[in-house]
């Protein structure tokens, strides 16, 4: 699929790359994706610090949330349930 607005081509690198947990790995994504034009990766770059800053979690998602993890003061106990459609067993 051929894109021609750089808005366009710069959604779809940033689409691709959001999802990567591995900061070098995205980072090489991007620039490879980007080739020579080094305003569109700045740009990519930008939009995709904003939106790790703006996120809930954390970008590094390689950790699960489970009984003895620590969260600030808190330490989890056990695990209670999944909202509300909560899984049992």
């Amino acid at each position: 699929m051929l894109l021609t607005t750089p808005s366009d081509r710069e959604q779809e690198i940033f689409a691709e790359a959001i999802d990567i947990v591995s900061s070098p790995k995205r980072r090489g994504i991007i620039e490879r994706a980007c080739g020579d034009d080094t305003e569109m990766t700045d740009r990519v770059n930008v939009r995709q610090a904003r939106q790790a800053s703006i996120a809930d979690v954390p970008p590094d998602r390689s950790h699960a949330e489970g009984p003895g993890m620590v969260i600030g003061r808190y330490k989890l106990l056990e695990k209670i349930g999944e909202g509300a459609m909560a899984k049992s067993g």
